[in-house]
């Protein structure tokens, strides 16, 4: 739950409604689009400066997927658009099906009408005199993997109820959250604590991706990490986003009362078609998958208890300030964090992982850009001894964020050094020779792992310029997501190069251990105000002289 899956966050600004069922109807339809668009092979290809191609099969999987718990290793299923036509809501501890193709089609998505009188149908539902049996199910989702593989097998798939419930669940297309609590985005670290884990229970972390909208009408996901990557959910996400944005600002989409105004020359539907009312899924919960519930749930509360999230942005400056220090900005933060690190434990440095995608090969996902190394460790080094002129700092600076550009390059075209030597150990195990030295390299933790989530990916695939409508990160700058930490006594930092004016950060640790995500958060901040004050400041223009 906290160690595989991620999240996400929607924008930091265009919240056009707090009407939950009308914002929830808007971001699955647009999925559903993207979703088409998928299937038919017309979404655009991803490219490197317009030129260089990236692969693209993690795409088809963001939807109909779902990970299977197994003994000893899990299956990856994907659905086909036959089987895969409709999604799951879960609210207040109830499972619904909603049937999204209309007509029987496998092309044609329930328009956004049909999605609002459905939800709202869900939110309108009256509370139950006690709790759904099954209203803690979702924390099976988060137990030790062959625990659940043994409880799926033995107590639901033997059941026919159960059976069928939970096929349901995983050939969805994605698992829609309708919360009951609020996500406002002005707490950052409470948002992200709600999408990561939530209750523990109201998410089904099997599924590519949950969907979560809350009462106040944010929204945000969480990923399923083996299928894919955050890029290419993050892709998905930020064009359902900036279409929403698009139909706001261009044909009024939500009314002053915050629910849909309907289409243009038609009234509003009262009625939700046959085919697309929810359906209650039912569940046979005996003694035995109680048990097993409450098993799962006090881990599951365990783990959230243990986890430390804090997030903030840094509005000082952004790429601007970057670019006059002539340095990568992802390189940039990279050494703000290095910097931060050594304060956060007064002297230390530690080996760190950064990812880097390797989608310029075909089926590729990710090897490991080392950020620590000599040139980050003098840069540090030089920053915390005053002796040292503010114009030889810049230049280690300088110095560490080529050498961060050039590791880069190489983990990208193959030439990473992470990846090779696990293939290796693989080998070595599966041949059964004894490496001291592969041994030692691959039980090292990670005690800071890093992550930049790409963000203005989707700005060739909608015309919003010329309406008027910028489409750059000034306007709608993302609060980015994060992920879980790596090692217990370390740290998992997710970050976002919002603007030219902003970055965005999210900090993971264990309590328990000397780790803080707060004092993390802290000094990253400071770091990026120290290094940013090593520029000299611009001289005040002089007035004009006045004319007589």
């Amino acid at each position: 739950m906290i160690n595989s899956n991620y999240y996400g966050l929607g924008l930091g600004v265009f919240h056009h409604t707090n009407n939950q069922a009308a914002r929830a109807a808007v971001l699955v339809e647009q999925f559903l689009l993207v979703k088409q668009e998928l299937d038919q092979e017309r979404f655009p290809r991803m490219m490197i400066q317009g030129m260089v191609p990236l692969c693209m099969a993690q795409y088809p999987m963001i939807f109909s997927t779902t990970r299977e718990p197994a003994p000893e290793i899990d299956k990856l299923v994907t659905y086909d658009p036959e089987r895969s036509r409709h999604i799951v809501v879960m609210n207040r501890g109830r499972f619904y099906k909603v049937t999204c193709f209309a007509d029987g089609s496998t092309s044609k998505p329930v328009n956004r009408w049909q999605f609002e009188l459905a939800f709202r149908g869900i939110l309108e539902e009256p509370d139950p005199t006690e709790a759904p049996k099954e209203a803690h199910l979702g924390a099976l989702t988060a137990a030790n993997r062959n625990k659940w593989a043994e409880w799926r097998t033995d107590l639901f798939l033997r059941d026919r109820a159960n059976r069928a419930s939970l096929r349901t669940i995983e050939t969805a297309v994605f698992v829609l959250c309708l919360d009951t609590e609020a996500m406002p985005y002005d707490k950052l670290a409470h948002t992200g604590r709600q999408l990561l884990h939530g209750t523990g229970r109201n998410r089904w972390f099997d599924k590519s991706f949950n969907l979560v909208v809350s009462s106040d009408g944010n929204a945000g996901v969480n990923g399923e990490h083996t299928w894919g990557d955050a890029p290419a959910l993050a892709h998905a996400w930020e064009t359902a986003l900036a279409r929403e944005i698009h139909l706001a600002e261009l044909n009024k989409l939500y009314a002053a009362d915050g629910s849909l105004l309907p289409a243009a020359g038609s009234d509003k539907p009262h009625h939700v078609k046959a085919e697309s009312v929810p359906q209650l899924l039912h569940w046979h919960i005996t003694k035995e998958i109680n048990a097993a519930i409450q098993e799962a749930d006090a881990g599951a509360q365990k783990a959230i208890a243990a986890l430390q999230l804090e997030a903030s942005g840094f509005f000082k400056f952004g790429k601007n300030v970057v670019k006059k220090m002539k340095c990568s900005p992802d390189a940039f933060v990279q050494m703000a964090i290095q910097l931060a690190y050594y304060r956060d434990t007064k002297g230390e440095f530690t080996q760190t992982y950064e990812s880097a995608m390797t989608r310029l090969y075909r089926e590729g996902r990710t090897e490991t850009i080392r950020t620590a190394g000599k040139e980050s460790v003098a840069f540090v080094k030089g920053m915390e001894d005053p002796a040292v002129p503010a114009e030889a700092k810049v230049k280690l600076l300088q110095q560490a964020c080529e050498q961060h550009a050039r590791k880069t390059v190489l983990a990208m075209t193959g030439r990473g050094v992470d990846r090779h030597l696990f293939a290796l150990y693989v080998v070595a195990v599966g041949t059964q020779v004894e490496s001291k030295f592969l041994k030692s390299v691959i039980t090292r933790g990670w005690k800071l792992s890093t992550s930049q989530i790409p963000q203005n990916q989707c700005e060739r695939d909608w015309e919003m310029t010329k309406h008027g409508i910028k489409n750059n990160t000034e306007v709608w700058p993302r609060p980015a997501g994060g992920f879980g930490p790596v090692a217990d006594n370390g740290y998992g930092v997710c970050y976002t190069l919002a603007s030219e004016k902003s970055f965005y950060f999210h900090v993971t640790t264990t309590r328990g251990f000397a780790t803080d995500s707060a004092r993390m958060l802290k000094n990253i901040l400071t770091a990026l105000e120290d290094i940013g004050n090593l520029l000299p400041k611009e001289a005040p223009k002089e007035a004009a002289p006045k004319k007589e």
